[in-house]
């Protein structure tokens, strides 16, 4: 696998957070830098696909949520506690 090194800013408050949750998650602050970026970024374009699809076709409706996050929670990729909180 090919890497490359990024140099990142952050506040010292930001450093400990990452050092912490790194250790926390036993991994390095790079994997867990890395780890925490590929998320967000799967986030974003998620969120993007959907603004898209919705300039298209339209808002989606609130029950269409309530089916896909309890398709979601069926196929194990959220925990069943996020249909609680969104409903």
């Amino acid at each position: 696998m090919t890497v490359r090194r990024l140099s990142i800013s952050v506040s010292p408050e930001v450093e400990e957070a990452i050092r912490n949750a790194a250790e926390r998650a036993d991994l390095t602050v790079s994997a867990w830098l890395a780890r925490a970026a590929e998320h967000v970024a799967k986030i974003e374009d998620g969120l993007a696909a959907m603004a898209e699809w919705e300039a298209e076709y339209g808002p989606i409706s609130p029950e269409e949520r309530r089916q896909a996050r309890q398709a979601l929670i069926e196929d194990g990729v959220i925990p069943p506690e996020e249909l609680k909180e969104a409903c």
